[in-house]
């Protein structure tokens, strides 16, 4: 018997990986469903993928399946849950994640196993990967529209103010100098009085479905590399690079220019050793060059890179890796519950800490994860691992920047369930 899919359930699939990935810090949920908490978006993102799981799967639905990542996954998310309701420190808010989370994975699993049965493994990842890679298209389209209509129709983009109509925007909007609009209904425009590049940010900051330029970056550019895999055309490579390469310089996130920049040099060292000296060469010169002229100049630009590493941004960083790295006693608090940051709007609790346990199975995770990037990378043929890897190690870089807090997002699911059945299947996408 020839097992068929129509054409309009697959359609339907991809919605639903697009919807999973959306409540991962976008707009999506809360327009789609008229919400200003994030946590009632993503309960609602539940009970869609519970009638989903019903009517798509029905008997054939099964969660049996082995992943060390996802293990570990939920475990700290629901030891998370326990420690947190302990020291009263878990914000119930973020209750629904897990659910949504484990909703979200079961449907991954089923959807690639049904697929498989009638489709070859490539075209199988294909369909589970498309609905990431529209979801991040969406934004660099929409950046990259609105500032070819500023750049060449003069449209202000300021207008459509939407930043108290929900709660992504609550924390930055404690400071009064920022203010979010959605020009067009085409991307968030982030207004800020503070240094902008010339040229790219002339009235703010667009950041495609997102609340923040890092966030959108984090959560696109891995898409980048995954569309190079499928992309057979060197002229649609050619214009999906320039599209890519114009939205984030628009953005212009100082973590993603990092993660870029570490990428860039593992590429080198792992794949092209005989060129590493000149690249290290070459980077000390350009590097020096740029920092000088930065001095005599008075450079926008330079001046723009320096207050980004040295803003608020940079602290958040510092004050997310040193609570994941510094337990304190054995259950420790919430890590989702924030107090622990020093920042503008918070003076920072030192009472809190990530706990022994968590902390444990946090290192275990984090080296199941750089193991199995290092079987992509390295233990596999180079030209067969080459896109899927490199995106694979963003996702690790630039993840580092909120840490722990990457636990709550459906984007950090998608990419462990992608490592797993990559590893599993001993496929790799093949340009």
């Amino acid at each position: 018997m020839v097992i068929t899919v129509k054409k309009k359930h697959l359609w339907l699939d991809t919605f639903m990986i697009l919807l999973n990935l959306s409540y991962s810090y976008s707009i999506i949920p809360h327009i789609v469903f008229f919400q200003y908490s994030r946590a009632y978006s993503t309960l609602i993102v539940f009970v869609v993928n519970c009638l989903f799981i019903f009517f798509r799967f029905k008997r054939s639905f099964n969660f049996r399946f082995k992943s060390i990542l996802f293990s570990l996954f939920i475990s700290i998310n629901i030891l998370n849950l326990i420690f947190g309701t302990l020291t009263g420190t878990y914000g119930y808010g973020m209750a629904p994640f897990i659910f949504s989370n484990l909703t979200f994975y079961f449907i991954l699993h089923n959807l690639f196993t049904n697929y498989k049965i009638i489709f070859d493994i490539k075209t199988s990842l294909w369909l589970i990967l498309r609905g990431y890679v529209y979801l991040s298209l969406i934004s660099v389209v929409g950046v990259v529209i609105i500032f070819l209509l500023i750049k060449i129709y003069g449209f202000v983009p300021n207008t459509n103010d939407i930043g108290e109509t929900m709660n992504l925007f609550e924390s930055n909007l404690r400071d009064p100098n920022f203010k979010y609009y959605l020009p067009g209904n085409l991307s968030v425009l982030m207004e800020y009085n503070e240094i902008r590049l010339p040229f790219f940010q002339e009235y703010g900051i667009l950041t495609g479905l997102y609340h923040e330029p890092h966030i959108m970056t984090f959560l696109i550019t891995p898409s980048y590399f995954i569309l190079l895999g499928y992309i057979k055309a060197n002229w649609k490579k050619i214009l999906t690079t320039l599209f890519y390469i114009l939205a984030l310089l628009i953005s212009t996130s100082a973590t993603n220019l990092m993660a870029l920049m570490f990428l860039f040099f593992i590429y080198f060292f792992i794949f092209r050793k005989k060129d590493f000296l000149f690249l290290i060469v070459s980077c000390l010169i350009f590097s020096s060059v740029f920092i000088a002229y930065g001095i005599l100049k008075d450079s926008i630009i330079f001046n723009f890179i320096l207050e980004k590493l040295s803003s608020g941004s940079f602290y958040y960083s510092n004050n997310t890796i040193s609570y994941a790295f510094s337990p304190k006693s054995l259950i420790g608090t919430s890590f989702y519950n924030l107090e622990y940051l020093d920042t503008y709007w918070n003076f920072g609790n030192k009472s809190m800490d990530v706990g022994y346990i968590i902390f444990i199975l946090n290192i275990f995770f984090l080296f199941f994860i750089i193991r199995k990037i290092y079987i992509i990378n390295l233990k596999i043929d180079y030209e067969k691992s080459f896109y899927i890897g490199l995106s694979f190690i963003y996702f690790f870089l630039h993840s580092m920047k909120i840490n722990m807090y990457s636990y709550s997002l459906s984007y950090t699911l998608f990419m462990i369930f992608l490592i797993s059945i990559i590893i599993k299947n001993k496929f790799f996408l093949k340009n």
